[in-house]
């Protein structure tokens, strides 16, 4: 069992005098001078921000300990729990807000905090002779450190002391080298001795992301979705008020712009550098991510009524916009994620650590797909569709749907051909059209194929008995059906409906993973047809027999053969993968090269037409 934890972070900076000599400044310089009061400050950063408390609620170990060996380096022990140093040397950006209630100016240190020691450094700054000192306030926060791209920051103070607070587009998973938000609240100095004391405080918390899974991953985690009602990755700050106010910005992904409507919100980051395990590791030993974090900020006053979700998210997934709200065990859309146990009050300083399994064993699959096209058949009336059940148990096919829209050049218009899955025996036409008579019409097992016969060597098929069903539809160019479609025109697997609008993260799409692909048509011209296919670091292949019905289990993707160059002696033998398959490059669809997007979302089509 995992577990969510919290790891308390707070600062406290305490700032000292320190003298400043006019006496080697030139004539420029004296007359600046004149017109500003340089400030010098003492800054210590407190114990608590060096060492964070433990992760006491911790019983699983993350990973081996790591040095601190970086500039600004978020480090953990085996137990979760944090440590923050500052390197000796080094400049942290930060930035001054300073008023007197009349006037007031924002600006970038041109020196920075220098860091003289794992928790001391110092800065200066300046104020403007006619600033009246005796009502002089001062805030500060920190900015970006160069070349350190995790964490968050402000790229400044506004003139009205509000900024703007932010994590990156893309984290990098493998550094250790974090930005830091840290800020300081509108403080009183003293004009007789040029000195202040503040406290320099932690905005905002911490999502702590460790995976482990058995088996090895690349780049398949293409960005971390957090879904929370309370937690924002980006957000202003108002430092001109005493008592600083948080405004979040919307989450990142909120409207459908193709839909203008608002669908279900959360946040995303890009992960770079994402891996579990290494290479080396041997089948089905279990594999874990260096932990990495993700800054977010609670709303103040915000009380949560959902539990926080951190979903795990591929790069199909990812584009095809907003996290699916249901959970479907036959798609990996979304499918590795931890939720919280409970509802969390999140607070600033804060670290929650979540643990996710992304282990195969914890899914149960898919369905996939393979087409076979007959290249001089226009309207696919030779066509065969297999479907494969790629999941490690037997696939009832109730509620399940083949969807393939017709060819927008192709009678009748605008139509959604429409297949029920349901009991196949109602698709057969003829007499002995259900070729495996003593085998389910109503259920897949585990690794087995089905085959959807157009009509033409339907017998054939049979007679090799290779496929666990073999159904003839009779489809043509006279009984069009999802089978036929036209030639290779997207086909998807739904459940329980037919929506397969792949903006909309309430469709129906549950075939091969649930992932999105898009690929050039011709390669030439922009235009994009969109497919699913099975994620290829998550699926059981050959070579990485985890959990594969069976070790000749070999899927590459929505493959598509021409009939003529299978012979047919493929179909229902989809594990065993042959060269002559044909992958998604340069996918041609017999026609002219100029032709529109297929992608339609649901309102294109005004003609349902179901078979049976």
């Amino acid at each position: 069992m995992n577990y969510i934890v919290r790891a308390f972070i707070y600062a406290t900076i305490a700032l000292g005098l320190v003298a400043c000599s006019q006496e080697d400044i030139n004539s420029t310089e004296r007359q600046k001078a004149k017109e500003e009061i340089t400030f010098t400050v003492d800054v210590t950063l407190d114990k608590n921000v060096e060492d964070m408390v433990n992760a006491k609620q911790m019983t699983n170990v993350w990973d081996t300990e790591q040095p601190a060996t970086t500039r600004t380096p978020i480090t953990y022990d085996k137990q979760g729990s944090l440590t923050y140093n500052w390197r000796v040397g080094s400049t942290i950006p930060l930035f001054v807000y300073i008023t007197d209630g009349k006037y007031q100016k924002s600006y970038k240190l041109d020196k920075g905090l220098q860091v003289i020691s794992a928790h001391k450094g110092y800065f200066t700054f300046s104020v403007p002779s006619y600033f009246d000192l005796s009502k002089l306030q001062v805030a500060s926060a920190t900015g970006k450190e160069d070349g350190v791209e995790n964490g968050a920051w402000t790229i400044g103070i506004g003139i009205n002391g509000v900024m703007r607070v932010f994590g990156p587009a893309a984290i990098d998973a493998s550094s250790y080298d974090y930005n830091i938000p840290l800020y300081s609240k509108l403080t009183k100095v003293d004009p007789a001795t040029k000195h202040a004391k503040v406290q320099f405080l932690m905005l905002g918390s911490w999502i702590g992301v460790r995976a482990k899974s058995d088996m090895y991953y690349k780049s398949s985690v293409y960005s971390i979705a957090l879904k929370s009602d309370v937690l924002h990755m980006d957000g202003t700050f108002d430092l001109s008020q005493a008592s600083p106010v948080w405004k979040p910005s919307s989450y990142r992904i909120n409207i459908d712009k193709r839909q203008g409507k608002v669908l279900d919100e959360c946040d995303t980051i890009r992960v770079n550098n994402f891996a579990i395990g290494g290479e080396a590791d041997g089948a089905g030993t279990t594999k874990y991510t260096k932990p990495f974090y993700i800054w977010v900020k609670a709303t103040p006053g915000a009380t949560s009524t959902t539990k926080a979700r951190v979903i795990l998210r591929s790069e199909a997934d990812s584009r095809t916009g907003a996290v699916a709200p249901q959970i479907d065990f036959l798609s990996m859309r979304n499918r590795f994620y931890r939720e919280a146990k409970a509802l969390v009050d999140f607070k600033d300083g804060d670290t929650y650590n979540f643990s996710i399994n992304a282990s195969l064993k914890e899914t149960r699959g898919a369905l996939m797909i393979t087409e076979y096209y007959h290249s001089s058949a226009q309207n696919g009336e030779n066509s065969w569709i297999e479907i494969t059940n790629s999941s490690r148990e037997t696939v009832s096919l109730k509620g399940y749907y083949l969807v393939s829209p017709n060819p927008w050049n192709v009678e009748p218009y605008r139509a959604l051909y429409v297949a029920n899955l349901t009991d196949l025996k109602a698709l057969s036409r003829g007499s002995s059209s259900v070729g495996m008579p003593g085998n389910s019409t109503t259920s897949i097992p585990a690794g087995k194929s089905i085959c959807l016969a157009a009509g033409t060597g339907y017998a054939e098929v049979v007679a090799k008995n290779k496929a666990y069903q073999v159904i003839n539809t009779g489809s043509g160019v006279s009984t069009p059906s999802a089978v036929t479609g036209g030639v290779h025109y997207s086909k998807y697997i739904c459940k329980d409906g037919w929506n397969i609008d792949l903006k909309d993260p309430n469709n129906n799409i549950v075939d091969n993973f649930g992932v999105e692909v898009a690929y050039l048509l011709n390669g030439s011209n922009g235009f994009y047809y969109n497919y699913y296919l099975g994620e290829r670091d998550f699926i059981r292949s050959k070579e990485t027999p985890f959990n594969a019905p069976y070790n000749g289990f070999n899927p590459k993707g929505w493959y598509y053969m021409p009939i003529e160059t299978s012979g047919l002696n493929f179909l229902g033998t989809f594990n065993d993968y042959d060269s002559r398959f044909i992958p998604f490059v340069d996918y041609k669809d017999g026609g002219s090269g100029n032709r529109p997007e297929r992608y339609r979302d649901m309102s294109y089509y005004t003609n349902i037409i179901h078979l049976p």
